[in-house]
C-alpha cells in the first residue's frame, strides 16, 4: 500500500491543475470568510413591549393578578408593564408611547367569579403591523381559553344545582374553581408547556453558508475521486496492480485514505481560517466531524463509480445526487426558512445532519446527536467501502471519450 501512496503522490505533484484547483477553492473560502467577518454588523437591542395598564377594579384579586405578571420573570423579560391613571396612559398611548393599552373595569374580579360578562378594554397600537398581529393573536388565545373556562364553570354550576347541593356550598366551590382556573389560564408557567418548534440551531448567515459551501466543496471533490477510480480501471491500472499481488481491497483502501487526506487538509485549513477571521471558538470536536464527512463522501463516490460501467453515466448520476443533497439539505435556502414538509425531506440527506452537528458544536451543545452522528456516518462509510470492493471485482469499466 505504501507503493500505491507513493504513486498517487507523484501523480498529484505532477498534476498542477489539481493543486491549483485546491488552492483556488481555499483562497475563495479565505476571502469570503474575511469579507463577511470584517463587514460591520449592526445589532440592535431587542426592545420590550410597552404595556400600559389601568386598574379600575382595585380589588385584591386584580392587584394580585397584576403583581403576578410584574414579578413573573418570563413575562417581564419581554414586556414592560406600566400602571397608571387612565387619562394619562391613554394620551401616551395615542402618542405611540405604548404598544398595548389594557383597562380592567370596575368589579371585574367579582363579576368574573360569578360569571357575569364584564370584559377588559384592550387597545393595540398598529404602528408596527407585525407586533400588532402577534399581540392580537396572543390576547385572543387567552380569550379563547378563558371563554372555555367560563363555559365549563357554567356547566359545573348547573350540575351542582341539579344534584341539590346547598346554594352556599355551590357558590363557594364555584368561586374556588373559577379563581383557580382563571389564574391557571393567565399564568402560562402553570398551564402552558413549551413545545420545541425546531431543534435546528440558530446561527448567523455567514456561519451557515460557510458550512454549506464547505460540505458542497467536499462532496464535489469526492466525486472527482470516483472518476479517477473508473479512469484508472479503464486504463488497466487495476489489472497491472493485480499482477503484482495487490488485491482490490488494498487498491480501494489506498485511494480512500490518500484522497481523504488530500481533501481533509484544505477543509481543515478553511475551518481554521474561518475561526480566526470570525473570532469563533475553536472546537476540537469539529475535526473528526470534518474528517468523517470527507471519508463519507469519498466512500459514497467510489461506491457510485463501482456500480456504473460508463463514466459519463457516473458523472451525471453523481452530480445529480450531490446537487439534490445540497438543495434539499439546505445548501441554498436555510433549513430554518423551509416549510415543515421540506424540513422532513431534508432530514433524509447527509448534508442536513452534517451541518446540524457542525452548528451544534459551534454553539457548544454536545448532546446525544453528536455520538449518534459519528456512529451513523462511520457505519455508512464502512458499508459503502465494503460494497465498492465487492462491485469493483466485476468486469472492466468502459470509458467513452
Amino acid at each position: 500500500m505504501l507503493n500505491l501512496l507513493r504513486k498517487d503522490y507523484k501523480e498529484l505533484v505532477s498534476n498542477k491543475k489539481i493543486i491549483w484547483m485546491i488552492l483556488l477553492v481555499l483562497i475563495i473560502f479565505i476571502i469570503s470568510t474575511n469579507y463577511n467577518a470584517k463587514k460591520p454588523q449592526e445589532t440592535k437591542p431587542v426592545s420590550k413591549i410597552q404595556f400600559a395598564l389601568t386598574n379600575s377594579d382595585n380589588s385584591p384579586y386584580s392587584k394580585l393578578l397584576i403583581e403576578y405578571f410584574k414579578e413573573s420573570e418570563s413575562f417581564s423579560s419581554y414586556i414592560n408593564v406600566v400602571e397608571g391613571d387612565r387619562e394619562e396612559l391613554l394620551e401616551q398611548f395615542n402618542q405611540s408611547q405604548f404598544d398595548v393599552y389594557l383597562e380592567i373595569p370596575e368589579n371585574f374580579a367579582n363579576n368574573l367569579m360569578i360569571l357575569e360578562h364584564n370584559p377588559v378594554k384592550v387597545l393595540i397600537n398598529s404602528k408596527d403591523p407585525v407586533k400588532a398581529v402577534l399581540l392580537k393573536n396572543l390576547l385572543e388565545s387567552y380569550e379563547t381559553y378563558i371563554s372555555a373556562v367560563e363555559i365549563n364553570c357554567v356547566g359545573l354550576y348547573e350540575v351542582m344545582s341539579l344534584t341539590g347541593m346547598d346554594q352556599e356550598l355551590i357558590n363557594k366551590k364555584n368561586y374556588e374553581i373559577s379563581l383557580d382556573l382563571i389564574f391557571t389560564a393567565l399564568g402560562k408557567e402553570n398551564f402552558f408547556q413549551y413545545q420545541e418548534v425546531s431543534d435546528y440551531p440558530s446561527t448567523s448567515v455567514a456561519d451557515y453558508y460557510f458550512y454549506s459551501l464547505l460540505i458542497m466543496a467536499i462532496s464535489y471533490g469526492a466525486l472527482y475521486v470516483g472518476y479517477q477510480m473508473m479512469k484508472e480501471k479503464k486504463q488497466g491500472t487495476f489489472s497491472r496492480l493485480h499482477t503484482i499481488g495487490l488485491g482490490t481491497y488494498k487498491i480501494v483502501m489506498e485511494k480512500v485514505l490518500f484522497s481523504a487526506f488530500l481533501l481533509f487538509l484544505p477543509s481543515a485549513a478553511a475551518y481554521l481560517v474561518s475561526v480566526r477571521s470570525t473570532g469563533n471558538t475553536l472546537n476540537a470536536e469539529l475535526i473528526p466531524v470534518i474528517f468523517l464527512t470527507v471519508l463519507f463522501y469519498i466512500s459514497l463516490a467510489i461506491f457510485l463509480s463501482s456500480i456504473f460501467r460508463n463514466v459519463q453515466n457516473y458523472m451525471v448520476a453523481g452530480n445529480l445526487i450531490y446537487f439534490l443533497f445540497s438543495i434539499i439539505g439546505g445548501g441554498i435556502i436555510p433549513i430554518q426558512y423551509l416549510p415543515k414538509v421540506l424540513k422532513d425531506l431534508a432530514k433524509l440527506t447527509p448534508n442536513y445532519w452534517i451541518e446540524k452537528v457542525c452548528l451544534l458544536i459551534q454553539k457548544g451543545i454536545l448532546n446525544d446527536v453528536y455520538g449518534k452522528f459519528l456512529t451513523g456516518i462511520s457505519m455508512c462509510l464502512v458499508i459503502f467501502i465494503v460494497m465498492s470492493i465487492a462491485f469493483y471485482n466485476r468486469e472492466e469499466v468502459r470509458l467513452d471519450d
